[in-house]
């Protein structure tokens, strides 16, 4: 193979680059009467070859239209030629565009539409000069006042209606005249004629003042209230149910919107519109619900008694000896013996409270501390807080007592609010006053 032959998987050398093609002879495409550009004229020419002169003269020799040529440039001179260059220089400044000019919003020029100028062939109906002139005629035109018609009297209406009849008048006839017949109680008028002076005049007893549109306002005087009132409590309510009696609802709806008597307070029904009760609570489980809620607030008050003494840090302290315990936890039980500290008093039997696992075994001495030398129990150890939760425990009971014996007595239901306060702050003071006695007994 020869040396430019491509190897397999490879391009020809000469597909990289477009120049390496050779360019083909020119010999293949000349005729054998052309030249190159180098080559000498000859003198001789082709006989088809002609100039565009003799292709036209040709052309017209034979018949036909011939190549169209532009005309040839007139020669002009004087006047002529100036006539000719000014035309020229008149259609270029017309053709010729317009520069450019900015110009501002608010100018307005010949080709801007302007809405305040009419449009040409416009005439306006109403012009200054009209305007004014309908203006001094409204001025100088005098007011026109209408005529009122006089009303008629009825001898004029009678002689109008002869003259239409022809009936000739008598002149020793006595004047026709009309007689109305005066104004009572049976004949008169449907309407009630107004009173020409209302301020002088007050209106007419029981009757309506008659409207100018026709109605009738309302009565000068209330009418009297219906059912009429006999005197008699009893008769009057029966009337007054007769005659607001719902005879259109059943006898549950009846039973359902029916008022409470006059005996019975609005408010009995509850505090917040509940329906009043079919039967009252009788007086005896009131006063037994008072006695044992007293007597329960008076436990609460005794046993919440000392330990509040002692919270506060009045008793005397002293030393316990356990002697001896039963049961555990609620219901423990245990004795001793206290001595003061100070050697002033020994008491040999007392209630143990407050006692830990610990201090359950015989013997065992613990401190200790009493509300005074007359109580009967002792409590081990310092101030607690389950000694502080005991007062406090009991004090909330008592007041819940106080507020439980305002509800069994009904003290919420009185008729004024005066009375229902007063019977509520008395339902509290009934405990509290047994707490204070109980404080006062224990100090």
């Amino acid at each position: 193979m020869i040396g430019e032959t491509p190897q397999p998987g490879e391009k020809p050398s000469n597909e990289g680059n477009p120049w390496s093609f050779s360019d083909p002879g020119t010999s293949w495409w000349r005729g054998a009467t052309e030249r190159t550009a180098t080559d000498p004229p000859t003198g001789q020419r082709n006989p088809r070859r002609r100039t565009a002169q003799h292709q036209a003269a040709e052309g017209a020799l034979q018949g036909g239209t011939g190549t169209l040529l532009p005309p040839a440039p007139v020669e002009r001179a004087g006047e002529a030629a100036e006539g000719h260059a000014a035309g020229a220089r008149d259609v270029a400044v017309q053709l010729a565009e317009p520069p450019v000019v900015e110009r501002h919003h608010d100018e307005a020029d010949a080709h801007r539409y302007d809405p305040l100028r009419p449009p040409s062939g416009h005439t306006a109906k109403h012009t200054a000069a009209t305007v004014a002139a309908d203006v001094k005629e409204a001025e100088t035109a005098p007011e026109e006042v209408p005529e009122k018609p006089e009303p008629q009297t009825a001898p004029e209406v009678v002689a109008e209606m002869k003259a239409e009849l022809g009936v000739l008048p008598d002149p020793d006839a006595e004047p026709d005249v009309m007689v109305l017949p005066e104004p009572s109680a049976r004949n008169r008028p449907t309407v009630p004629l107004e009173p020409s002076a209302p301020a002088e005049r007050g209106p007419i007893p029981g009757l309506g003042r008659q409207s100018r549109r026709g109605g009738v306002d309302r009565p000068a005087e209330p009418l009297p209230p219906l059912p009429l009132a006999t005197g008699v409590p009893e008769v009057d309510a029966r009337l007054e149910r007769l005659e607001n009696s719902p005879f259109w609802q059943a006898d549950h709806e009846k039973q359902l919107t029916e008022p409470l008597p006059a005996d019975k307070p609005a408010h009995a029904a509850g505090r917040r519109g509940g329906r009043p009760s079919s039967r009252r609570q009788p007086p005896v489980a009131a006063l037994a619900s008072l006695i044992a809620l007293g007597l329960l607030a008076a436990f609460f008050g005794w046993v919440s008694a000392e330990p509040f003494w002692l919270a506060m840090g009045h008793g005397d302290r002293g030393y316990a000896t356990t002697t001896h315990c039963t049961s555990s936890g609620v219901t423990q039980h245990c004795t001793g013996r206290f001595a003061s500290a100070d050697g002033a008093f020994t008491i040999s039997k007392v209630t143990l409270l407050g006692v830990g696992p610990g201090q359950r075994v015989p013997g065992t001495v613990n401190p200790a501390r009493m509300v005074s030398p007359d109580s009967p129990r002792a409590y081990l150890g310092d101030t607690s807080p389950l000694l502080q939760l005991r007062w406090l425990l009991g004090f909330g009971l008592v007041l819940l007592c106080g507020y439980a014996i305002a509800g069994v007595t009904h003290a919420r239901r009185l008729e004024t609010g005066r009375a229902r306060r007063g019977a509520l702050l008395a339902s509290l003071a009934g405990p509290v006053l047994l707490l204070l006695g109980f404080l006062i007994g224990a100090y």
